[in-house]
């Protein structure tokens, strides 16, 4: 292996009935709950409200994709509509569920460090790389990414368990184990039917783990211990399709799911391998390199593998107590500095606070790529020269393939970022602090560079909470104000944002009635909720790689036939449109483009509308809210 860590150290770790354990996990949850109850209802940008607009149509009587376009699988908007149904339409409910989603996340990212870890050390790898993974410009806690992530961390956890018990079981009882198999195939479904991109690279990376973890069983338990896999796969699909066959949703499920959901990426080649481009462009060549440079640790640990093995502390006793109060130091020391970035305002300059989290996001996700990769190679190495599979290598191989797969799954939706790659940062900072002979002052460095990072994540965090094309929204430590809208009350944002929402909400009920047709372009359909208005349409969101041209198109014919009652324009920057064009049409003009004409036409050239309502959010970012002349 590339580096060694005892088996018996694992199975120690293993057992859930020691302190050092809880007194870990307690700390991560509680670390985690902390860090989001100070800002998840600080902020709100205007583009939230996408599936809950979808929501809100499916609580209504529609059916997704047969009366109404849905380019990816239904179970993400089917599970907010089901929530809504539970406990209404308001956003605090949905952001609560996000803080749920996050813990439940932190739980098995835990669970799945400490298989092979020591308590402190998966406290700490699991806190820094959590951070990390809320650090994304554009995170929403309930996000569907969030969802296929916590389903993708639950197969892993339960493919290791299974692989656990394989390693301390016999043919005899092995057939026993095969329900976890089943469970974690049912979370690769469930992952898939969160979003159909990510979900089939994914279900691909966890056949691999699966077969990775069978090793060593008998033919007829491990054929029978995969088609358990396979059938826990297969059975929520299965469920699926009989229901939108039932409802006659069948045939344009696959026509938008598969066929629309490519044309509105441009191509499969696209959306499987372009997000290798989003990072640098030199992102490659950097992987290379630093392989290169682990080379020669790679071919060491090779030897001393053979001739040496890492030795446990005979002290265990003495070793969890101290495990135990240096999870409470941290936990502490992680309370001061969010606590200390959060009043320090003034921490980083605000001109380099995008250049340096674009930077740190670069660093880490090629050095955790790099890790993995050669990781695997070990593996690799392990199972076809040596010929050996031993015990910890079924854990280490299980994770490090399921990390390749979350790189390639999430990033075919958010390229290599903080949601690819915080698995294998987890891993990366755990070996780091679990290098042999790696004592003393070198594990207190390592401890301190994580706080000094989660206290600059956090400050740029509590600083800039959401930026996405232009969209952004304000310093979380300048909302003072409560909202006054329904469907935001529990929430408290910054005056201007407050102003914004609710005059714009209230423009579109005063020129509108509750039947009357009302059209938000291209990606704030969450007015239709604010407003409680709605379109006549198909059409929910128009964003350019979520709506296909040919739609898009039919939508603009549409408005410029029927006019609708308001139109709700957040016109964009010429670069936005330019860049998605490259990115997904190489260069040929979006269809939304024809949208875009119809309301120049409709509004300026026909003069058919007023302008109620102009306000630039940023700098060639405005939103225009126009009503029909006749109206009122």
């Amino acid at each position: 292996m590339l580096l060694n860590i005892s088996d018996s150290s694992l199975l120690i770790f293993k057992n859930f009935k020691n302190i050092q354990f809880w007194v870990g996990l307690c700390s991560v949850l509680l670390a985690m709950l902390f860090y989001n109850c100070i800002f998840f209802n600080r902020y709100f940008p205007i583009t939230e409200g996408w599936f809950s607009a979808y929501a809100h149509l499916i609580r209504s009587g529609q059916v997704p994709y047969r009366d109404f376009y849905l380019f990816l699988t239904p179970l993400y908007p089917m599970q907010i509509a089901g929530f809504q149904a539970l406990f209404g339409e308001s956003f605090i409910g949905l952001r609560i569920l996000g803080i749920v989603v996050i813990l439940t996340l932190s739980l098995f990212l835990y669970l799945i460090i400490i298989r092979r870890f020591t308590p402190l050390v998966s406290t700490v790898s699991t806190v820094t790389a959590m951070i990390y993974y809320q650090s994304g410009v554009a995170h929403i806690t309930y996000d569907f990414i969030q969802l296929f992530t916590l389903y993708a961390l639950a197969a892993t956890y339960l493919i290791i368990r299974y692989s656990e018990n394989i390693c301390i079981g016999t043919n005899s009882t092995n057939k026993y184990f095969a329900p976890l198999l089943f469970f974690a195939g049912v979370m690769v479904s469930l992952a898939f039917l969160t979003k159909q991109s990510n979900g089939s690279l994914l279900v691909v990376f966890s056949i691999f783990a699966v077969i990775f973890s069978t090793i060593g069983v008998s033919r007829v338990f491990r054929i029978w211990n995969i088609l358990s896999y396979m059938f826990g796969m297969l059975l929520p699909i299965i469920f699926t399709s009989i229901w939108l066959y039932i409802v006659g949703a069948f045939p344009t499920f696959m026509d938008q799911v598969f066929f629309g959901a490519i044309a509105s990426k441009g191509s499969m080649g696209h959306i499987l391998f372009s997000w290798m481009s989003l990072v640098n462009k030199d992102y490659l060549r950097q992987l290379l390199l630093i392989l290169v440079y682990l080379l020669p640790l790679f071919i060491l640990s090779l030897i001393g593998t053979v001739i040496a093995t890492y030795k446990v502390n005979s002290s265990s006793g003495d070793s969890r107590i101290k495990d135990s109060y240096g999870i409470l130091i941290f936990f502490i020391l992680f309370i001061s500095v969010v606590a200390f970035s959060y009043c320090g305002t003034d921490i980083f300059n605000l001109s380099s606070v995008a250049h340096n989290r674009e930077l740190a996001n670069y660093v880490i996700v090629v050095i955790s790529t790099a890790l993995i990769t050669a990781l695997m190679l070990s593996l690799i190495f392990h199972r076809f020269l040596l010929g050996s599979v031993s015990f910890s290598d079924r854990t280490l191989g299980v994770t490090v393939v399921m990390a390749i797969g979350l790189i390639f799954g999430n990033g075919t939706s958010a390229g290599l970022s903080e949601v690819s790659v915080f698995l294998g940062f987890s891993l990366a900072l755990a070996y780091l602090m679990s290098l042999p002979n790696v004592y003393g002052i070198v594990k207190v460095v390592i401890i301190f560079i994580c706080l000094s990072f989660i206290l600059f994540i956090t400050s740029v965090k509590f600083r800039q909470p959401y930026v996405w094309w232009y969209t952004s929204v304000p310093d979380v430590r300048t909302s003072v104000t409560p909202s006054k809208l329904p469907l935001l009350s529990g929430f408290w944002l910054p005056p201007e944002t407050n102003e914004l929402l609710e005059s714009a909400t209230l423009v579109i009920k005063e020129h509108s009635r509750p039947d009357d047709d009302v059209f938000t372009f291209p990606n704030i359909p969450g007015f239709y909720l604010l407003a409680n208005r709605w379109p006549k349409s198909k059409v929910v969101v128009s964003w350019f790689d979520f709506l296909p041209d040919m739609p898009a198109r039919i939508e603009a014919k549409r408005i410029l036939t029927t006019p609708p009652a308001v139109i709700v324009n957040l016109k964009l920057p010429e670069t936005t449109w330019m860049v998605h064009e490259r990115l997904f049409r190489q260069g040929m003009p979006l269809g939304q483009r024809d949208i875009q004409d119809a309301i120049e036409i409709l509004t300026v050239q026909n003069r058919l509308y007023l302008l109620e309502f102009s306000r630039e959010l940023s700098p060639g970012l405005v939103l225009e809210i126009w009503h029909k002349k006749e109206l009122i």
